[in-house]
C-alpha cells in the first residue's frame, strides 16, 4: 500500500483495510477475498500442523503436480545474513515461521486460492516481488474472482510505475468486491498518476459521501483538488480531515500548502510549523529509544499480521481449532493487536465457546481501556449472548471514547430500543449521520418502525436498497412493511 491511503495501523497491518471489531464475525464468514462458499477439504489433505515445511528447493512435495500446482511455487528466495546478533536470529526465525505457516496452509488445500495469496504476500514482504506475482497469478488462475490476489497485483503494478495496469486491477477488484474500501484510495492514486484528476475527484467524492469520517479519504481528496489547481477546494478537504484528526501530519502539510497557494502565508505558517513539531516529536521518540523499540518490534508485528491472516483462512475452511491457535500466536507476537484479540473471540464464538470468547474480549478491554474498539467489540459480543446490561455498559464506554463511532451507535440503539425506543431512534440517527451505510440505515428503519414512523422507515429502507441493491434482506423487510396496513 502506498502513502496516499496509508494510516498508522496500515503500516503495522499493511495488506488490509482496518475494519472495526464489530465486523469480525462477518469476516469469518466471507474469508479473505470475495464472499465465497466454504472451501471443500481435499480428501487427502493433512492438517496444517502436519504439513512438512517446504525447503528452498521444494523438497517433500514430489506429488505436487497431481494437485495442480508446481513445486516452484514453494521456492523461497535466498537471504543474506543480517548479522549474528540475537535480534537478527529472532528476525530470521520469524521470517522462516511465516514462510512455513503460509506454505503449509497453501499446500493443505491446494485448490484454495487464499493460501497461495497469503504466501505471495510473505514473498513480497521479504523482497521477492517476482515470486509474489507468480503466486498471486496462480491464485487468480484458481479463481478468477479472488479479489485479494487481484488487488495485490494492482499494488505491485502501482509500485512498479504502471498506474494503468494498477487501475485495471483495482477496478476489477471493486467490481468483484465493492466492500474493498482501501482499493478506493489506491485507485485514486493510480488515476492521479495518469493525470485523470477529475475521475479521481469524482471517485473520492462518492466514497466520502458514504464514509465521511475517513481522514485518509479527505486527505486524498485534498491532494486531488490541489492537482486540479483548485486550492480553495483543497483547503476545504484538508480542513475537514483536521476536524476529524487534529494530529494528521498529511492534513496539516496539505492545508499549509493550500493556504500558501491562496496567499495566506500567516495561516500556512501555523500548519507547516505543526508539521515540523510533529516531525520533531518523531525525532524525540528516536532519541529516547521509544521509536527504536518500535522498529525492533516490527518483525514480530508483521509476523503477527501473517498469523492473523492465516487464522482468517483457517476459520473460513472450518478448521476452528487451528484458526484459534493462529490467532493466539498473533496475540503472542503483538500484544497490542486488538484486531487479533477480537478475531480470536469471534473464532471461539463460532466454535461454540462463548464463555471463552467473552473472556478474551474482556481481557482486551482490561489491556486497552482507552480503546473504543475494545469496548464496542465487547458490547457487540455481550449483546449477541443476551447480556443486555453488560452490552449497554460496554457500548456506552466505547461511544464515550469515540462519540462518532457509527458501529457503536447502531449497536447501542439495538441494545436500548426494547426499553427506550426514543433513545434507540436518536442513536440510530447519529449512526447514520456518522456513516450512512446500508446497515446503519437498516437499523434506523427498525427504530423508526418501533417509534411508529412507518413512512419514514419505508423511505429509509429505499435508501438502503439503493446503496445495496443485491441485499435481499432490505428488499424483503421493505415489502413486508409496505404490505402492512
Amino acid at each position: 500500500m502506498t502513502g496516499l491511503w496509508m494510516t498508522e495501523s496500515d503500516r503495522r497491518f499493511p495488506r488490509r483495510a482496518r475494519a472495526v471489531t464489530a465486523v469480525l464475525c462477518g469476516l469469518l464468514l466471507v474469508g479473505c477475498g470475495r464472499p465465497r462458499a466454504p472451501v471443500e477439504q481435499e480428501p487427502a489433505a493433512k492438517p496444517v500442523a502436519a504439513v512438512m515445511p517446504a525447503t528452498a528447493s521444494g523438497a517433500g512435495n514430489a506429488d505436487a503436480s497431481a494437485d495442480g500446482w508446481d513445486v516452484d511455487l514453494l521456492r523461497r528466495p535466498a537471504f543474506t545474513t543480517a548479522g549474528d546478533t540475537a535480534e537478527a536470529a529472532e528476525a530470521a526465525g520469524l521470517r522462516d515461521e511465516c514462510f512455513s505457516l503460509a506454505e503449509g496452509i497453501a499446500t493443505a488445500v491446494p485448490r484454495d486460492p487464499a493460501g497461495w495469496s497469503l504466501l505471495g504476500t510473505v514473498h513480497r514482504h521479504f523482497g521477492d516481488a517476482e515470486g509474489a506475482a507468480r503466486l498471486w497469478e496462480h491464485s487468480v488462475a484458481l479463481d478468477g474472482r479472488f479479489s485479494e490476489a487481484i488487488r495485490q497485483l494492482g499494488d505491485a503494478a502501482l509500485e512498479q510505475g504502471n498506474p494503468a495496469e494498477a487501475e485495471r486491477r483495482y477496478r476489477q477488484t471493486l467490481g468483484i468486491d465493492p466492500t474493498a474500501l482501501p482499493v478506493v484510495g489506491q485507485l485514486a492514486e493510480a488515476l492521479l498518476q495518469q493525470g485523470e484528476f477529475s475521475a479521481a475527484a469524482e471517485l473520492l467524492e462518492v466514497f466520502l459521501a458514504a464514509h465521511p469520517q475517513s481522514v485518509p479519504g479527505w486527505c486524498a481528496l485534498g491532494k486531488t483538488r490541489a492537482s486540479q489547481q483548485d486550492a480553495a477546494a483543497a483547503r476545504k478537504a484538508y480542513a475537514r480531515a483536521l476536524e476529524l484528526d487534529a494530529d494528521s501530519r498529511d492534513a496539516h502539510q496539505g492545508l499549509g500548502r493550500a493556504l500558501l497557494a491562496l496567499g495566506d502565508q500567516q495561516g500556512a505558517k501555523v500548519h507547516l510549523e505543526t508539521v515540523a513539531r510533529l516531525q520533531g516529536e518523531k525525532v524525540d521518540r528516536y532519541r529516547s529509544g521509544n521509536a527504536q523499540d518500535a522498529d525492533a518490534a516490527a518483525p514480530g508485528q508483521w509476523a503477527a499480521t501473517t498469523h492473523h491472516d492465516a487464522a482468517l483462512i483457517l476459520a473460513r475452511r472450518g478448521d476452528l481449532p487451528a484458526a484459534a491457535e493462529a490467532a493466539q500466536r498473533a496475540i503472542e507476537l503483538d500484544a497490542e493487536s486488538g484486531l487479533s484479540r477480537s478475531l480470536l473471540a469471534a473464532i471461539l464464538t463460532r466454535d461454540r465457546r462463548p464463555a471463552e470468547a467473552l473472556v478474551v474480549q474482556r481481557e482486551w478491554c482490561t489491556h486497552a481501556p482507552s480503546s473504543p474498539e475494545a469496548w464496542i467489540g465487547l458490547g457487540q459480543m455481550a449483546l449477541g449472548q443476551g447480556r443486555g446490561d453488560e452490552a449497554e455498559s460496554a457500548l456506552r464506554k466505547g461511544i464515550g471514547l469515540a462519540p462518532d463511532n457509527a458501529t457503536g451507535l447502531a449497536l447501542l440503539a439495538r441494545a436500548v430500543a426494547p426499553r427506550d425506543a426514543g433513545e434507540g431512534l436518536s442513536l440510530a440517527r447519529r449512526a447514520v449521520d456518522a456513516e450512512p451505510s446500508p446497515h446503519n440505515l437498516y437499523v434506523l428503519a427498525d427504530m423508526l418502525v418501533r417509534s411508529g414512523a412507518r413512512d419514514e422507515a419505508l423511505a429509509t429502507l429505499e435508501k438502503a436498497m439503493s446503496l445495496a441493491p443485491g441485499d435481499r434482506r432490505y428488499r424483503q423487510t421493505y415489502e413486508q412493511l409496505k404490505s402492512q396496513p
